[in-house]
């Protein structure tokens, strides 16, 4: 018989290795499948989305026979949001590690409830208004902001980080707030980079 491992040992395990081994996806998902949030299970502790086809669902909702199948899955994971008219949800992926950025660049969203902090940087949510994804990087391709819409799909509050080993956090459950989203103003992708290039001297890259 194979030897079980004392509970002691299993209890002084490092809360890294406890929190990796999860099934985030299967624990969460629920109101969020609920409140029309088209959420996919990515690989646990990963970024990468587990099917091929994610990005039918930032266009249409998670069939409930599919989303069935993902929640009684055995296979750890982490949670993504798949953003576009599905989920009417966007996001402001703020990848940047400069205080004073992040400022600017907060100065000029409209306040949102929901903002998902990680390693670096924040997100900040937003209603979907028909928005194309954008980014926008410095003259030496380091990006500061992208705009996740149709298309891109992005790690929820309680996935683990796959660099830091620890949850997302976030102000709220997206669920929670989904309808409280602000929308950008028009011609966000312009203003934005108008502070921008003049707060760092020099144009920025094409997105």
């Amino acid at each position: 018989l194979a030897r079980r491992e004392p509970l002691a040992a299993v209890q002084q395990r490092s809360p890294e290795r406890r929190i990796i081994m999860a099934k985030i996806y299967q624990e969460n998902a629920r109101p969020y499948l609920d409140a029309k949030i088209s959420v996919i299970p990515l690989q646990g502790g990963k970024k990468s989305p587990v099917i091929r086809s994610w990005s039918d669902y930032c266009y249409t909702n998670v069939p409930e026979a599919l989303a069935n199948q993902w929640l009684n899955s055995t296979t750890d994971s982490n949670m993504g949001v798949c953003c576009g008219p599905a989920s009417r949800f966007i996001a402001l992926d703020i990848d940047y590690a400069d205080d004073e950025t992040i400022n600017l660049i907060e100065t000029i969203c409209p306040k949102s409830p929901y903002i998902r902090v990680g390693k670096k940087g924040k997100v900040i949510g937003f209603k979907y208004n028909g928005e194309k994804p954008f980014k926008l990087k410095t003259a030496d391709n380091v990006t500061i902001c992208e705009l996740l819409s149709s298309g891109n799909q992005m790690c929820l509050e309680g996935s683990i980080h796959p660099e830091t080993k620890l949850p997302y956090k976030s102000t709220a459950p997206l669920y929670a707030v989904i309808d409280q989203l602000p929308v950008l103003p028009p011609n966000f992708e312009e203003i934005l980079r108008s502070a921008l290039e003049e707060k760092i001297g020099k144009p920025l890259s094409q997105s």
